[in-house]
């Protein structure tokens, strides 16, 4: 799957569908699921195989069609 690189950051992602295109955690790779809650260094996901909490800084994700890297996320998201 062909990503673009993200023009913004996106206000909120609660409720959005994504996936982990990359993270140090290689177990990670390729979980996807919807967006259930977020904190200023975290994001948890809804899977199917339950609920999984990523730490931003770790990741990039795919988020409709665009490819973000999670230190890009940092913070809370109120703040961006």
């Amino acid at each position: 799957m062909m990503l673009r690189k993200a023009a913004g950051i996106p206000r909120d992602l609660i409720g959005k569908s994504v996936i982990v295109v990359s993270s140090r955690n290689s177990s990670l790779q390729g979980m996807s699921g919807i967006v259930v809650d977020e904190t200023k260094s975290t994001i948890v996901l809804s899977t199917k195989k339950g609920t999984k909490r990523l730490i931003k800084a770790a990741v990039v994700l795919g988020v409709d069609g665009a490819r973000i890297d999670g230190r890009r996320l940092m913070g809370r998201p109120e703040d961006r």
